[in-house]
Parts: C-alpha cells; sequence; structure tokens
C-alpha cells in the first residue's frame, strides 16, 4: 500500500509512484481500489480542483 497522499485531509487516498507518474488512488476495501488520477510526476496534484494543476516551478 502506498502513503498517504500529503495534498489531502484523506487517510483513504493513498500514491504510488510508478516510472514518472504519480498514481493517485483511493482505499475502498482490503481487497477494492479506485484509481482517482494519473498524473506526471512534475505536475502538482490539487484535490479541491479535482485533479493536476500546472506543471510545479
Amino acid at each position: 500500500m502506498g502513503r498517504i497522499v500529503p495534498e489531502a485531509a484523506d487517510e483513504a487516498l493513498r500514491e504510488l509512484f510508478v516510472f514518472n507518474y504519480r498514481v493517485i488512488y483511493r482505499v475502498v476495501s482490503e481487497e477494492h481500489v479506485t484509481v482517482t488520477n494519473v498524473i506526471r510526476s512534475r505536475r502538482i496534484f490539487r484535490p479541491d480542483k479535482g485533479g493536476a494543476g500546472p506543471d510545479a516551478t
């Protein structure tokens, strides 16, 4: 299981880094997760805006 997404105040929202991508998912149960976002790792995740924002500077 990945780490908790630091930008979100939700322990069920987790992330894994796969190559140059950040995979953000919600843990529904021990056997089920829902992928919510797949973002290039250089982008900023904005949970209040529904996903990725502009490239980080």
